[in-house]
């Protein structure tokens, strides 16, 4: 539905205009709108059912805190995308409202069962997840969640996102450069076998660029991005524990890593080549060297 109108657009504007490179790009642009702006509020609520997080100390907390970083708070959303996925690790922040997973909240719906009937699993899950609990040992208290969505009002402040937007919109933009300087080239297709004679497929000329010609570049700045994503996460990290919630992100940090059976250590060349998420260790000696600099 999203991906063959996309290709068509492309393969029109390749074929009418000469100077395609600032027309692909500008479309770029209008898609990255898209998916920030209109994808949260119109497309998910098609597959995951919204509900407004009902009065209680969890909502009252997150709108101290959006009141303390300035944040334009209208709803805090319950995103219930349990009957799907058990990934507990969707909590974010939108322009002006904060989407909390189901999944994430289990242990908070579970103890606050009369306030959240709206939104609490039933009966059998809710043993379900009791028992697993148990066993685990794991589920984040109110001011540990409230600490989570500190770390991500730390993205929103510093503009994370929009940064990287602007990073993916120039690295777009040197792709469709490259393209059009290789697409009215013969040797490419020859060397992968199209004859002379045959026109030059648009869409697999879009895959040789990338792929091929450009997998080094891509390797390179692939790199660039994931440190840039590694360094964002860290500075989230801190700008939490500056506002006072070190010690529960701490805990929540560990927790979640455990929700997702995701406690393993990498090594650091592994992650500075493949992680775009700094490893449990170096987030938690940050917290604990900011926590022992505001003593």
């Amino acid at each position: 539905m999203i991906g063959l109108p996309i290709g068509t657009i492309v393969v029109y504007i390749v074929k009418v205009t000469p100077h395609f490179y600032w027309y692909l790009w500008a479309v770029s642009l209008l898609m990255m709108a898209f998916f920030i702006v209109l994808y949260p509020r119109w497309i998910l609520p098609l597959f995951d059912e919204h509900v407004s997080l009902p009065e209680g100390p969890l909502r009252r907390g997150l709108t101290q805190l959006a009141e303390k970083c300035g944040f334009p708070l209208k709803d805090v959303v319950i995103l219930r995308e349990s009957n799907r996925t058990a990934h507990t690790l969707t909590y974010f922040v939108e322009f002006d409202r904060i989407v909390l997973s189901d999944n994430f909240l289990r242990t908070y719906l579970i103890e606050h069962a009369s306030e959240n009937a709206v939104v609490h699993p039933s009966p059998q899950t809710r043993a379900e997840i009791q028992a697993e609990q148990d066993l685990r040992g794991v589920g984040c208290t109110e001011e540990e969640i409230v600490a989570l969505v500190a770390h991500e009002m730390g993205h929103w402040k510093a503009n994370h996102l929009w940064w990287n937007v602007l990073l993916a919109f120039v690295n777009l933009g040197c792709f469709f450069g490259a393209f059009s300087a290789y697409y009215n080239s013969s040797v490419m297709y020859e060397a992968f076998h199209f004859p002379k004679a045959s026109k030059k497929p648009i869409l697999i000329g879009l895959f040789i660029v990338f792929n091929h010609i450009l997998d080094t570049v891509n390797f390179v700045t692939d790199l660039a991005l994931r440190k840039v994503a590694r360094v964002c996460i860290l500075k989230a990290d801190l700008f939490a524990v500056k506002l006072g919630y070190g010690d529960p992100l701490r805990r929540a940090i560990l927790k979640t890593n455990i929700d997702d059976y995701n406690i393993g250590e990498f090594d650091p060349i592994y992650t500075f080549y493949f992680l775009d998420r700094p490893s449990l260790s170096e987030r938690l000696q940050l917290i604990d060297a900011q926590l022992r600099k505001m003593q």
